[in-house]
């Protein structure tokens, strides 16, 4: 009688329902509560300061700024998303134009297309128990 043995997925083969392909939460790596806090920190920027992707990161305890980008991108039409940047100071190419003009109107310091992360960089409390994976 011969045996079934399931083969190995090949590149194209459709993902199993709850897990995509290149996203954290496909292998379960972050957490609700993880998701909650990012967006919580995000949510904290005041008007006229930004963080970068990897501020969050750190704040939040998570081992990649990848991740913040990720949920920013999946959750976040709700929050001040524009006041999130790269690290040094530049916005998402696909969103430049409409960034930077939502971050002049708050009166970021803004040049040549760029944020000045030293005057305007929000520095977040530190955050105590931050939740793990």
């Amino acid at each position: 009688m011969p045996t079934s043995r399931k083969r190995p997925p090949i590149e194209g083969d459709p993902q199993p329902v709850g897990q995509t392909k290149g996203h954290p939460r496909s292998a379960g790596r972050t957490s609700d509560a993880q998701i909650e806090l990012v967006r919580e920190l995000v949510a904290s920027i005041p008007p006229g300061m930004v963080a970068t992707y990897g501020d969050i990161a750190a704040a939040a305890g998570l081992s990649t700024p990848r991740t913040v980008g990720w949920i920013m991108r999946t959750d976040a039409a709700d929050l001040p998303w524009h006041r999130v940047l790269r690290a040094g100071g530049r916005p998402a190419t696909h969103l430049a134009d409409r960034q930077l003009r939502l971050l002049a109107a708050e009166d970021v310091p803004i040049e040549d297309g760029r944020v000045n992360l030293r005057e305007a960089r929000f520095r977040f409390p530190e955050v105590r128990d931050a939740p793990r994976r």
